[in-house]
C-alpha cells in the first residue's frame, strides 16, 4: 500500500467531507434509510434520551453503551452545524430506590443523590459524555407527571388498579405494530410483571406506581 504524500491533510479532507455529505439514517417508522432533516428552522435539533437506569445501585457496560452512542451523535451533529439541545430525564423517585432507602436506613433522597453522583463520575470522568445540556430530575416535574397521568384517566386511556395507574394499549390501535412492525396479538407478554394484581392484562404499561413511592410523590406535591 502506497503511503500518502509527505504533508497530505488526508485526516483532514476525510473529515471536511464527512461533514459535508448529507447524513442518512434508517427510520423506525418507514422502515427505510432517509436523509436526516431537522424538524426547525435554524438547524435546531431537540434529543431527548430516557436517561440513567432508575438511580437506586451501580451501573453496568449496557448503560454506558446506550449513552457513549448518544454522546457520540449529539458531537456528530453539533460537528455539522447544527444547534442540539440534549436533554436527559432522572428518575431519582422510585419504589426500587425507596426500598433500597428503607434498607440502609435512610431517606431516598440520599440513595438518589448518592448514585447520581456516581452516574455522573463513570459518565463524564471516566467515558469523557459531556454533551447533554441538562438533566432533569423527575422530582421537579411531578405537577406536571400527575397532570399528565390525569389526563389519560380523563380521556379512558389509563386506569387506577391496586399498586398503579395503568395505560390501556387497547385504545391506541397502532401500539406495538407501528414502530416495531409486530402484531400486538402475537406479542408475548412480559412473564417479568406477570401475575401483577393491579394489572387486566400482562402487556399494559404502568403510568404511575403507587405504594411508597405514592406517599413520597404526595408529599413532594405537598411540600413536604
Amino acid at each position: 500500500m502506497r503511503s500518502a504524500p509527505e504533508g497530505w491533510p488526508g485526516e483532514n479532507i476525510i473529515v471536511i467531507l464527512s461533514i459535508l455529505r448529507p447524513m442518512r439514517i434508517r427510520d423506525t417508522l418507514s422502515g427505510r434509510e432517509e436523509e436526516f432533516r431537522e424538524m426547525h428552522r435554524g438547524g435546531r435539533v431537540n434529543m431527548f434520551v430516557c436517561g440513567p437506569p432508575t438511580v437506586y445501585d451501580y451501573f453496568h457496560l449496557g448503560h454506558a453503551r446506550t449513552y457513549v452512542f448518544f454522546d457520540t451523535v449529539a458531537k456528530y451533529l453539533r460537528l455539522k452545524g447544527y444547534s442540539v439541545f440534549y436533554l436527559q430525564n432522572i428518575t431519582d423517585i422510585d419504589d426500587k430506590i425507596i426500598k433500597r432507602a428503607q434498607e440502609e436506613g435512610t431517606d431516598y433522597r440520599q440513595v438518589a443523590s448518592r448514585f447520581l453522583s456516581v452516574y455522573m463520575e463513570d459518565m463524564g470522568g471516566a467515558l469523557g459524555i459531556d454533551s447533554v445540556n441538562l438533566y432533569a430530575p423527575s422530582t421537579l416535574y411531578m405537577d406536571e407527571i400527575l397532570s399528565q397521568v390525569q389526563r389519560l384517566l380523563d380521556s379512558g386511556h389509563a386506569y387506577v388498579s391496586s399498586d398503579g395507574v395503568y395505560f390501556d394499549i387497547t385504545t391506541f390501535p397502532d401500539y406495538g405494530g407501528e414502530l416495531s412492525h409486530q402484531k400486538l396479538s402475537e406479542l408475548i407478554p412480559n412473564m417479568r410483571v406477570e401475575g401483577e394484581g393491579g394489572k387486566r392484562n400482562p402487556r399494559r404499561l404502568r403510568a404511575l406506581e403507587v405504594h411508597e413511592a405514592r406517599r413520597a410523590v404526595l408529599a413532594l406535591t405537598l411540600g413536604g
